[in-house]
């Protein structure tokens, strides 16, 4: 159990989905001190699913009330884990390939020097942008989880792989965490 599991366990949001939890690389704490948080934009639910279509329900609901297939499309430690041959894991795939080369050690992926998690908390339509369906609870919501993660995991630096997860919540955290 990595250090910081604890206080991350206990984000509300996280009690309620913890398959939504970070993933943490078993190297992201390391003897060079840095720390790297990655942040996408959002997971998705299939085309069959729409517990996610209501935002409010969303965020009184938990995870017991998806079926084990929906678990597993918002588990971010499990996908962040496999090899990314689904078509909408390449950006997995393609952040490991430069992380690899940069941190160039063949025991490890390069993914498993960072910290990774979605921006928004709430999935978005399988295939589809969460901008489609994002309102003002999700960045409500989805700003204090990633605040909260923040503070947790102390990253040295916090990269957004998403310009729509920049704009909406990235964008406005440097005012707040110092």
């Amino acid at each position: 159990m990595s250090i910081f599991e604890e206080k991350l366990a206990s984000i509300k949001h996280y009690r309620n989905y913890p398959a939504m939890l970070p993933f943490i690389g078993k190297n992201y704490v390391n003897d060079s001190g840095s720390r790297l948080l990655l942040v996408g934009e959002s997971n998705y639910l299939p085309h069959n699913s729409v517990i996610h279509l209501d935002a409010e329900k969303w965020y009184k609901n938990n995870q017991k009330d998806l079926s084990k297939e929906e678990i597993e499309w918002i588990h971010c430690r499990n996908i962040l884990n496999t090899e990314w041959n689904n078509g909408g894991h390449r950006i997995y795939k393609e952040l490991n390939a430069h992380l690899s080369s940069k941190f160039n050690d063949q025991n490890l992926r390069g993914m498993d020097y960072v910290s990774y998690m979605n921006a928004f908390q709430r999935p978005a339509r399988q295939g589809d942008s969460i901008k489609h369906i994002v309102n003002k609870i999700d960045i409500e919501k989805s700003y204090e989880v990633l605040k909260d993660v923040i503070k947790t995991l102390k990253p040295n630096k916090t990269i957004f792989v998403s310009k729509y997860a920049w704009d909406k919540l990235g964008s406005k955290l440097n005012n707040t965490l110092h």
